[in-house]
This record gives C-alpha cells, structure tokens and sequence, in this order.
C-alpha cells in the first residue's frame, strides 16, 4: 500500500501525534511486520530522530518528550500558498527577508513529492507579482521587533521622522501593523499625543521595547481606523469636494484609502489632505463628473495652471500640424 519512504514519513507523523504507541498497533497501521517497524525506528534514530522504545511484547515506541518536528508533508494548495506567500515578500516592502525566502523556497522543494513540486514550478512561473512603484522598504530587523511587541503587548519607543522633516521621540502602545499602498503602518496609542496614532515604519528608527504590558481596546478595527485617518495626515491643504457621482461609483474611481468619501445631497462629498493641489485637480478632471469645490480656494488657481498647460500642448500640437 505504501512505499517505503512514504511508510517512514507516515511513522514519524504518527509519533508526533501519539504520546505512546505500540509496535503491534504501528505494524498495523503501517501494513508491515514488527521487524519492519523495528527497522523504521532505527531508520529515524539514525536521522538523528529520538525515538524511545519501551520493552514489552511487540514494544512501545515514543518521540523523547518535548521533541517536535515541523510538518514535513504538504499537500498541493498547501505548498502552493506557501509558495505564493513567500514570492510576496518584496512586493510588500520585505525584501530584507530574501535570504531566508530563497532558503525556505529551497527546503520546500526539497521535501515536496516529485508532483506537487512540478504544480508548485508551475504557479511560481505563471505568477509574477511586481512592487508598487509606491513601494518603501521595510528594515526586517525591526519589522520583527515590532511584530514582537504587538504579539506580547509590549510597548516600544522610537525615533520618529514626521512628513515636514520635524523629529520627535515616541512611546506607543502598538496594536496593529498594516500594510496599505506600499507603505507599512503601526497603529497604537501615542503617550506624547495621548491618543492613537499611526506611523510609519519607514520613518521610524532604533526601536526598542519598553518594560511592562499594556492593554489592547476591545474589539479596535486598526484597518477602518488607518481608512478614516489616512485621508487627513497632516498635510498644508485640507480638500473638500461635492461630486456629482452615486457613492458607489465614487468609491470605485477614486482611491478609497487616500480620501474619505460620504453620500450627501444625491452625490458624494470627498474630503482628504494633500500637499499638491494639481494633482487633486487633476484627480477630480479625471473622474469625468460634475463637481463644487467647498475648500480649499486655492484649488481654482491649481485648475487654472492645468489650463494653461494643456492650452500650451494644444498650440504647439496645431503648430506642428
């Protein structure tokens, strides 16, 4: 029924999920005679795998307590996602860890059946999975320190670099990291601000972890609280616009995480921060709908320089002509 390889396998398994077994009742499962199962245990023994035996008829085997080894099968969708996790790693800003990915993508081949190997090649090859070209690497090293502090609940303090270059030192009780737009966040409560805040981790530096546990706020949604915050990081220009567009249909044009969007009056009000208005103009242009800027007034100067720009591309264009 078996081969012997997959026998062996199989009897480590059933040593990882036994505290004892005996040697009849192995020879059963395995389908093999009691010297064979003897001659498995030495096989492992040999790999360096404790394997106890007890006298007694037919024997009692046990792994020495304490000793466990990682899961050495996988089946198809398994070894696929991990394959596709571990190819994700640069395009989210973690290509500090592509040692350890290329290692483990290596111990993964090398213990996947022939087949499953082949269908893993084959998804490796078909997906190519590109970095944002807003992407910001990550440091690993303290990319670990703070997944450390979330898990424990331990608070850390950093040196921080705002937007407009000004520093300051934090003490933050963090409860989430994220991952939105090529950017990593940390989502926690600032002491300085006495608050909670989000940061980011491509801002932050010498992270260290604080004495102490601190308690995370029942049942806080960090993504819905980055969604709502994002939109108004400090910025120089606080936008507010009346669209003429269903929400819906808003939230599909634009981009949801970079700007708030709200149903009123039969229409959509977007309000963000930004440091460039002709950008916004040009946002707003784009979305091929009616529109009534509320704030800033600044912004009609923003559509008036697109203006002339695109008054100048024409002319020349006729020139040409």
């Amino acid at each position: 029924m078996y081969n012997p390889t997959l026998r062996l396998l199989t009897l480590l398994e059933i040593l990882e999920s036994r505290e004892k077994i005996g040697g009849t009742e192995l020879a059963k499962k395995l389908e093999v005679s009691l010297r064979s199962v003897q001659r498995y245990v030495a096989q492992l023994q040999d790999l360096g795998i404790p394997v106890q035996s007890t006298p007694g008829v037919g024997g009692a085997y046990q792994l020495k307590p304490g000793f466990r080894l990682p899961p050495l099968m996988f089946s198809n969708d398994e070894a696929q996602a991990m394959t596709i996790g571990l190819q994700s790693l640069e395009p989210l800003g973690l290509a500090a860890f592509a040692p350890a990915r290329a290692l483990a993508l290596a111990k993964l081949e090398r213990v996947l059946p022939r087949s499953v190997a082949e269908q893993v090649k084959v998804v490796q090859d078909a997906i190519q999975l590109e970095p944002s070209p807003w992407l910001v690497p990550t440091n690993s090293e303290q990319f670990v320190v703070l997944a450390k502090a979330v898990q424990t609940r331990v608070a850390i303090a950093f040196a921080y670099t705002a937007f407009d270059g000004s520093n300051s030192v934090r003490e933050v009780e963090p409860y989430n990291i994220l991952h939105q737009d090529g950017r990593w966040y940390v989502i926690g409560y600032c002491r300085l601000r006495n608050a909670t805040r989000s940061f980011r981790l491509d801002r932050m530096q010498d992270v260290q972890l604080l004495e102490g546990h601190f308690v995370r706020p029942k049942d806080f949604d960090a993504r819905a609280f980055l969604r709502q915050s994002l939109p108004f990081a400090p910025a120089p220009w606080k936008i507010e616009v009346w669209l003429n567009l269903p929400l819906e249909e808003a939230k599909w044009r634009v981009l949801p995480h970079k700007m708030l969007l709200e149903a009123e009056d039969h229409g959509t009000l977007l309000r963000c921060g930004s440091a460039d208005l002709e950008w916004i103009a040009a946002m707003l242009l784009s979305l091929n709908c009616e529109f009534r800027i509320r704030q800033p007034t600044e912004l009609i100067k923003a559509f008036e320089a697109l203006a002339t720009r695109a008054t100048k591309v024409v002319t020349e264009h006729q020139r040409v002509l």
